[in-house]
């Protein structure tokens, strides 16, 4: 994961807030999502963000009434989480999200890694440990939530490889696919 907090430390953190444009219907967005699956605090009371960015998912769990602990190894997140979260009860955590279970006695009601964090993950391998530490942290009834894109089909070619994020006057974001055998290439082109 340290090439990944890198990548976001110097590339995509400085810009991650423009990259998803329109924060307030981006935390509604979330809030409603989580409003239709039914996500409430249970006896812990505590949620985990997972990867947490600048908050588009701690946000909406503690405005739902979770304690959340966020966790995010991106330096330039971390600052921005901070300055959104100021009045919320989020406890913030700069680390690697896979040891989110030094940071967590007993257990939780919720946890949350979304959008393609998980496939921020090295390996299979780093996968499966992350699923078992989630599955061992759970309450009962406790929710996991996860979401990424879906990259199975055909791989695109051609220009197809090129996906438009984000852009105004004075930026363009494109991200780039690159196929491989059970893996998957992502650049972030930012002009």
């Amino acid at each position: 994961m340290a090439l990944v907090a890198e990548h976001y430390d110097r590339h995509l953190g400085p810009v991650y807030r423009w990259m998803i444009g329109d924060v307030a219907a981006a935390l509604q967005r979330n809030q409603s999502e989580l409003d239709a699956i039914g996500v409430t605090p249970g006896t812990t009371r505590l949620a985990l963000d997972l990867g947490a960015g600048i908050g588009v998912h701690a946000i909406p769990l503690a405005r739902l009434g979770f304690e959340v602990i966020a966790i995010e190894a991106s330096t330039p997140m971390v600052a921005e989480l901070r300055r959104e979260t100021d009045a919320l009860p989020v406890r913030i955590i700069k680390d690697d999200l896979l040891d989110f279970p030094k940071y967590v006695s007993g257990s939780v009601d919720a946890i949350v890694c979304m959008g393609d964090t998980l496939t921020h993950l090295p390996s299979r391998d780093a996968v499966a440990r992350l699923l078992s530490n989630v599955a061992a942290t759970l309450s009962t009834p406790g929710v996991f939530i996860t979401t990424f894109r879906d990259y199975s089909g055909t791989a695109p070619e051609g220009p197809a490889r090129f996906i438009p994020v984000h852009s105004d006057e004075r930026r363009i974001l494109t991200c780039v696919l690159e196929y491989a055998e059970e893996t998957m290439a992502v650049s972030d082109l930012l002009y």
